[in-house]
């Protein structure tokens, strides 16, 4: 999944990949450190959970724009993703092909330059 991603925002030429992570407590570090405008999240990490790590980054840095990222595509866990701060929920299996034309969006919304 994470290879995919990375292939898929490569030839976007304003967006750059920082960092990466398979742990959750990686990923805090990793986005804590780099800071980066947004972060795409998977809700199935080792060693915890990505809305455990979305709690915690959107405590500590409520302006990263988080994108979650998952295979389990139900109510429930939209609602989770969303209680913890979820601005985006992409299921892996329908969604994914989506992401180009949503960071679009991000950066019409925020002013990000991604043209």
């Amino acid at each position: 999944m994470l290879t995919a991603l990375k292939l898929m925002l490569e030839p976007i030429p304003q967006v750059q990949v920082i960092g990466d992570a398979e742990r959750a407590s990686q990923a805090v570090e990793r986005i804590e450190t780099l800071r980066p405008d947004v972060a795409f999240l998977d809700i199935s990490l080792a060693e915890g959970s990505g809305i455990d790590v979305l709690k915690r980054i959107k405590q500590t840095l409520p302006a990263v724009i988080a994108i979650m990222l998952t295979s389990h595509d139900d109510r429930w866990t939209r609602t989770k993703c969303k209680e913890a701060g979820a601005d985006h929920f992409l299921s892996k299996s329908d969604d994914f092909a989506k992401i180009p034309a949503l960071l679009r969006q991000i950066a019409q919304e925020t002013g990000l330059d991604l043209s």
